[in-house]
């Protein structure tokens, strides 16, 4: 009981840190990566071009890579706090339903969910494939308009406040973009909260 108390504990508190030190700054993120990169140590960024779109401005239209994306473990890059940590900022109502199981595991993986961001609730109808790629790779390029706090997550040139140790490395590999984008794709349903 306490190691789950603990990991709760340690969930929450990198989620906090990362609200605070963006709270206080309020100096736009291009990256969040902890301190060592341990997961991106490797990794390149895979060629992509720009194509037109319906939706934005821009899209990738290509697979990062040769993989097609599986949803499944799009979710768990998705809800990793050391990848892709998607639920420090935004919502899952889907996995908020998982939350409120009876299954401690869900609670801890699902249950603390961001704001900051907003809903991902019917984002697979809201853009399209290459638009969800894009929007990860290098979100900055999707809404040049907008002051966007959300990392480059497979980028490495122009981004700021990079921690040393991770500059010149993407935080995803392409995969992992391509299984994300997957899972998001599936997200049709825009959930209305009561």
């Amino acid at each position: 009981m306490k190691l789950q108390q603990q990991r709760k504990l340690n969930v929450i508190v990198r989620r906090w840190a990362f609200l605070v030190v963006f709270a206080v700054s309020m100096i736009p993120l291009q990256a969040v990566a902890g301190p060592e990169c341990k997961a991106t140590d490797g990794l390149e960024v895979l060629p992509y071009e720009l194509s037109d779109s319906e939706g934005l401005r821009f899209q990738i239209s290509k697979r990062l890579g040769k993989s097609r994306g599986q949803t499944r473990r799009g979710q768990d890059v998705l809800v990793d706090p050391e990848r892709g940590n998607c639920l420090s900022c935004h919502q899952v109502s889907m996995l908020e339903k998982l939350a409120d199981s009876e299954n401690p595991d869900a609670k801890l993986r699902f249950g603390y969910q961001g704001t900051v961001g907003g809903t991902l609730d019917g984002v697979g109808n809201k853009y399209s494939i290459g638009e969800l790629r894009l929007i990860l790779v290098d979100p900055k390029q999707a809404f040049p308009d907008r002051d966007i706090a959300m990392p480059s997550y497979h980028n490495k040139d122009n981004l700021v406040d990079v921690t040393p140790t991770c500059q010149g490395r993407p935080l995803l590999s392409g995969r992992d973009i391509e299984d994300i984008v997957a899972y998001l794709s599936g997200l049709k349903e825009e959930i209305k909260k009561p």
